[in-house]
């Protein structure tokens, strides 16, 4: 059976008090496909991207 790979976006700006409860969920998922994480940041200016940089691919957005 072929390996589908999934991407999971997540849009995200001032979010340090409860991102971290999202990634938890996420990664008691029990899946059998590869998946990435995709951070949409629309610049955030507390922890949010702390909680990201180790598992995630960091997308900077800037709103004109």
């Amino acid at each position: 059976m072929k390996k589908i790979k999934i991407s999971l976006v997540i849009l995200t700006k001032n979010n340090g008090k409860t991102i971290g409860k999202v990634l938890q969920q996420i990664n008691t998922q029990q899946i059998e496909v590869d998946f990435e994480i995709i951070v949409v940041d629309s610049g955030s200016t507390d922890d949010t991207l702390d909680k990201f940089e180790i598992c995630c691919k960091i997308i900077h957005y800037s709103p004109r």
